[in-house]
């Protein structure tokens, strides 16, 4: 019995000290509401300085759209008619319009900012 394995080793994680906080002689640290109540006090002096823009700004973004919209459904039909019928035309020429609309649509209303 003298062979006999030795005992596993014990992994752990080394204790750890860690500071306190709040100790009865520092000053407190402000709470949510205050930091709230400030940023919102900070915030409307700002709205304050800045003056209102009573100016009606119409976009012209919907004109824009359906003007590329038509151009580009234009051309893809136009190719459709004039390019020989082939499978593989009939096939990526209706995808590509489809994937255009789509595509002008997302960034046209979703990505771009207001003009």
């Amino acid at each position: 019995m003298a062979d006999a394995d030795p005992p596993p080793r014990q992994f752990g994680l080394k204790p750890k000290e860690f500071a306190r906080e709040n100790l009865p002689g520092s000053p407190p640290t402000p709470g949510v509401h205050e930091i709230l109540e400030a940023n919102l006090a900070r915030q409307q002096e700002i709205e304050a300085e800045r003056p209102m823009d009573l100016q009606d700004h119409r976009t012209k973004r919907a004109r824009d759209y359906w003007l590329v919209m038509m151009t580009g459904n234009l051309l893809g039909i136009m190719l459709w008619l004039f390019l020989p019928s082939y499978p593989l035309i009939s096939t990526l020429l209706p995808a590509g319009l489809i994937l255009f609309n789509l595509v002008l649509y997302w960034v046209m209303f979703h990505i771009m900012n207001k003009y």
